[in-house]
């Protein structure tokens, strides 16, 4: 079987499943299709997961800076007091 004769099979098998929206009134209406909204809300709340989990990063980088600058200036004051010491 060539690519061709593949991807058209996959196209069919693909369309029997498809459901138009009068398809879906007709269905719905008759009881045999329910809209199924798993999917659409997983995606949403690991959207939302994935945003709550991108602020704690951005927070752990901020403080992380801040505890750079803060041993920064006590590093640079130990120098200044090792610098005295040698000089005194």
């Amino acid at each position: 079987m060539n690519d061709a004769t593949s991807e058209r099979n996959r196209s069919s098998r693909f369309q029997a499943l498809v459901v138009d929206d009068e398809m879906l009134e007709r269905g719905l209406a008759e009881g045999s299709l329910r809209v199924d909204t798993r999917l659409r809300d997983a995606l949403r709340k690991k959207a939302a997961t994935d945003a709550a989990d991108a602020t704690v990063v951005s927070d752990s980088v901020a403080i992380r800076d801040a505890d750079i600058v803060r041993l920064r200036r006590y590093l640079d004051r130990m120098a200044v007091r090792v610098g005295a010491l040698e000089d005194g």
